[in-house]
Order: C-alpha cells, then structure tokens, then sequence
C-alpha cells in the first residue's frame, strides 16, 4: 500500500484549492490518501460546483471546520490520517508530475529520516524563501536543520508548503501549536531539533508556490494596520519569542523588526502615530505573556 496522506489546508481560496486537486488527480503516481481541511465559509457558485464535481468523482476526504488557523487545520488532518507518513502541501502550490514518485523513492530508500523537505520555488522558478542573516537558525529557520543539504544552502526557509514527516514523530511532538496562527512551522521546527529527530533535504522535490496575498492563516494572523503591525501581529511573534528564545535571542528579534516599524516609515516624526504604534507592541506582549501563563 502507498504510505504516503496529503493533509491540505485551506481558507478562503477555492479557485487555488479546485486547481490542485486537478493536478493531483492527473498525476500518475497519487498518495495513498487526500486530505482536504476546509475553515472557509462559502464559496461562489462556480467553484462549489467544481468543488462538488472533484469530490463525487474521487476517493479524497474532504473535511469542513468551523475552527481558523493553519496549526489547527493541519493538525486535525493529521488526526484523521490512515498513513504512515504525513506530506503537507499548501492549496496554492503546482506540482510537478513526480512529485509523490520523488517522496516514494526517498521512503524506499536506505535514508533514516523522520522528515524530509522539499525544495520551494517562486513562479520565477528562484528559490522562495530566504532567512535574515540576523536570526539564529536554529531559532527562526522554518524548518529542520541541522540538514543534509547536498550543496550549500545559506539561510533557507523551508516551510510546510512541501514536506514529509513520519506521522508517528509528529504525534510525539504533539503536533502543530495551535496558539499560533502564524510561525507554526518555526516553532515545530523548534521542538523538532530539540528532540533530535532526523531531517533530510532533498532539492529534486520541488514545487512551485504562487504566494497568494489572501486567504489560509493570512486572513487571520496578518491583519495588519496600513501604517503598522496590529497587536495581533505582535502576539503572535512575542508568543513564540518568549517561548522559545533566550534574552538576547529576543533582542535580536525585536530589533530586526521595530527597525523598519519605528525608524524606515519615519514613525518618530509621527508622536501619534508612534504611541499607537507602541501601544500596539505592549499590548501584543502583554497577550502573549497570558497566553503562556495558561
């Protein structure tokens, strides 16, 4: 049997979400499994049909959840998967046609992992994510290192738009934090290394990621202020922050970010503007710290 279950997560992008599970459905070699975790609300007309016409001719499990975030959607498809080994994909990625063939290959192999990465590119076809030199990878990188890059790779990112993990590890490490709706995939990365799980990266599978501005946990963690970060956006950050870094692993965080917030946007020009702007950031602290103490 194929050991391989898609857990899909998706909000809010129905045209993105038709369209990969066509090309899923195209491909030669498919996973043993689909899992589609669907928060969205609605959809237009169209796309319902679509929708509709995917899922009655085809075996994939489709899940409706009132519950928002990527963490959550992602975790409860985990819940629910019948196989041993777990991709995850975003809906707004295109494939290419040996995409789960390269995934098989590697579980065959002689490799010991526990989860591999993919590599991710932009529509460019370069290499979509990139750390800031200023982080400590093994902090804020994405995903797992220490890695096995088979040539020099500085300061990826490697999100779970386009990995595998053994469905056993990510139970034991108790899955996505659901507190977070946004560097969920950092903070498992964390506990990942901490734990000393091994991680592989394999650069021949790759798939290409539109970057959609809209939808999945961008609706609910972003929700931005056009003139600066909301508290929100701050909570999320402080929460993982003070989670998981030292004293001056946080410094360095909270310099690389109020830089450009305080100084780039000439917010010091602006007293109004900038009380906001600092309350904004006690408050986003103050919540994260609640947070924790539960």
């Amino acid at each position: 049997m194929n050991p391989i279950s898609v857990v899909i997560a998706t909000l809010n992008r129905g045209e993105n979400l038709v369209s990969l599970l066509r090309q899923i459905e195209s491909l030669e070699t498919k996973p043993h499994e689909i899992i589609v975790v669907d928060q969205s609300e609605s959809y237009p007309l169209k796309i319902k049909q679509q929708l509709n016409e995917i899922l009655l001719n085809s075996s994939i499990n489709y899940q409706k959840i009132e519950i928002k975030g990527a963490a959550a959607a992602r975790n409860f498809g985990v819940r629910i998967a019948l196989s041993e080994y777990i991709i995850f994909i975003d809906d707004d990625v295109i494939l290419t046609l040996d995409f789960f063939e390269k995934y098989l290959s590697v579980i065959n192999s002689d490799l010991d992992f526990d989860a591999i990465a993919g590599k991710v590119l932009g529509l460019d076809k370069k290499t979509s994510y990139s750390l800031p030199k200023e982080f400590n990878d093994q902090l804020f990188g994405f995903m797992f290192r220490p890695m096995h890059y088979g040539y020099p790779l500085e300061h990826s990112d490697l999100g779970t738009c386009n990995m595998m993990i053994k469905k056993s590890v990510f139970k034991e490490l108790g899955g996505f934090d659901e507190n977070l709706k946004r560097l969920e995939d950092s903070d498992f990365s964390f506990r990942f290394l901490k734990n000393n799980y091994k991680s592989y990266y394999d650069p021949s599978i790759s798939l290409l990621h539109k970057f959609s501005l809209y939808g999945a946990a961008r609706d609910i963690a972003t929700n931005q202020n056009r003139q600066y970060p909301s508290k929100e956006y701050w909570q999320q950050y402080f929460y993982y922050v003070i989670k998981n870094s030292t004293i001056i692993e946080g410094k360095t965080f909270l310099l690389f970010y109020l830089k450009p917030v305080f100084i780039k946007k000439g917010m010091l020009l602006r007293p109004l503007r900038l009380f906001y702007a600092l309350k904004a950031v006690y408050n986003g602290y103050h919540n994260a710290k609640q947070i924790l103490r539960k």
